[in-house]
């Protein structure tokens, strides 16, 4: 809920003073306040948000899901409890379905660019902005992160082939399709079970990006990992009512928006720059990154080609503009 307080502005003169509206924003998110998203993203959108408007807009941060569970969140910001929430990643994504189209492979090559891309599509007239508008909703930013790749075990995959009959964990159906499309088995399995499933060769390999896999402790237990393949990437927002956003003073709206402005730059160079150093991190323990050379990059995206054929005819059946949206996608990415 937005909470207005009068602040003393100074006086002006002997008989005279002149007051400001504080505005206060309450941010509730499923992440602890030492996670990258916030550390790196939100924190410092709430810092500069505050910078940027003199001090005059503040917020109440709820990181680590103390508003409520992140399946809640939407729910929470519809009631008032909170005026900006994160929405829209992989457990909504029966709730925001069109934003899947980020996640399809074969496409986007960075999180600079896809996430660039997806907030392009955000601001323009179309059915991805549709489905958050139709709730009414205003998305603030979103974040898109570096392509997900895929560690073994002791196999290095070289080619397209080498994944044929492999088990591969993978964590939605857009990665099982993609792991089917090599002709390898993909294999559900709770993240928690990564390490021990994958040390004692129950699964040949994961879908993970790089930055988790030292954090999960793959250098110990995997050998290989694939590289520069546009496996899908996944994206996650933080938006806000849109009666809410009706309700802001011009002035704190634009304040709000030229800080997501910049904090989707700089939080999305910092995404690619991170993944960067878990590849050094993560060879410096043992581990081989095979990098596919530009001139084998179309043999691995030829498999992937059908995918999203597959989703465009999925977001059909449910009555959604999956080609239209896909197009715009394609259009957006290739002007970042």
């Amino acid at each position: 809920m937005i909470k207005i307080a009068l602040i003393v502005a100074g006086i002006a003169s002997a008989i005279s003073m002149s007051a400001q509206a504080e505005t206060r924003l309450t941010l509730g998110d499923s992440y602890q306040l030492q996670h990258h998203i916030n550390h790196q993203g939100v924190v410092p959108w709430m810092e500069r948000v505050t910078e940027l408007s003199n001090n005059e807009i503040k917020f109440d941060h709820f990181p680590g899901q103390q508003l409520g569970k992140f399946a809640d969140l939407p729910a929470l910001l519809e009631s008032g409890v909170a005026d900006i929430v994160q929405i829209g990643s992989g457990l909504m994504s029966g709730d925001y379905p069109l934003t899947g189209v980020a996640a399809l492979p074969g496409f986007s090559t960075s999180a600079e660019q896809t996430t660039h891309a997806f907030n392009a599509m955000l601001r323009k007239e179309g059915p991805l902005r549709e489905e958050y508008t139709g709730k009414g909703l205003h998305p603030l930013f979103y974040f898109c992160f570096p392509n997900t790749e895929i560690a073994f075990r002791s196999k290095q995959v070289l080619k397209p082939e080498d994944l044929a009959g492999l088990k591969v964990r993978t964590n939605n159906e857009l990665q099982a399709n993609v792991i089917r499309a090599y002709q390898g088995n993909p294999v559900n399995l709770p993240s928690t079970d990564l390490y021990t499933s994958i040390e004692r060769g129950t699964i040949d390999g994961a879908m993970i990006p790089y930055s988790s896999m030292k954090s999960y402790g793959f250098p110990e237990a995997a050998d290989y990992a694939t590289g520069g393949i546009p496996m899908g990437a996944t994206c996650l927002g933080y938006a806000m009512m849109e009666t809410t956003w009706q309700q802001l003073p011009e002035e704190v709206k634009a304040v709000l928006e030229q800080a997501s402005t910049e904090i989707i730059d700089s939080f999305s160079k910092f995404l690619d720059e991170d993944s960067d150093r878990s590849i050094e991190a993560i060879e410096a323990e043992g581990m081989k990154v095979t990098v596919v050379a530009p001139e084998e990059l179309e043999r691995w995206i030829a498999p992937l080609s059908s995918i999203p054929e597959q989703w465009i005819a999925e977001m059909t059946g449910k009555g959604l503009e999956g080609q239209k949206v896909v197009d715009m996608w394609l259009e957006t990415l290739s002007s970042m």
